[in-house]
């Protein structure tokens, strides 16, 4: 990580039981370690908030599938192969039923309409967000336990 971290993962006081995914601008990547108190933008407050951990991993990938056709698939392939894969999701202007079908699939998260509606874009990055965070987790359960002196 040179230069520090690119995200971290934030408990804030709310009353979702689950932590929020922060870039970290590049000012704050070396100084910024779990357990630290920080200030967080939650919508339009700022809200006092604890790091929980702190990654290089992207949690989630938008992928814009009216500049080209295949370009999300060929995204798709790429974020696959990574060690802890990102959601993919395919916003397009004409999200009809056979590209749902195609994008679900091939193993997309979701499918956004444009131009966005604010409360279908917040359910959908949430939901990919804590999908995400469920296969990191599952990840870390399954990885060895190393022996220590």
């Amino acid at each position: 990580m040179p230069g520090g971290p690119l995200y971290c993962d934030v408990s804030v006081p709310a009353p979702l039981d689950q932590p929020f995914p922060y870039s970290l601008p590049e000012t704050l990547r070396h100084r910024v370690r779990p357990g630290r108190r920080i200030l967080a933008s939650f919508g339009s407050r700022k809200m006092p908030g604890v790091v929980l951990a702190v990654h290089d991993d992207a949690p989630v990938v938008l992928c814009d599938g009216d500049v080209r056709p295949s370009a999300w698939k060929e995204t798709l392939d790429f974020v696959t192969c990574l060690p802890q894969a990102p959601c993919l999701i395919v916003t397009s202007r004409t999200a009809g039923e056979a590209l749902w079908a195609e994008a679900l699939n091939l193993g997309a998260h979701d499918v956004l309409s444009k131009p966005f509606e604010r409360a279908e874009l917040i359910r959908v990055l949430r939901s990919a967000c804590l999908h995400w965070q469920f296969k990191a987790s599952r990840v870390a359960e399954r990885a060895p336990l190393t022996r220590t002196a």
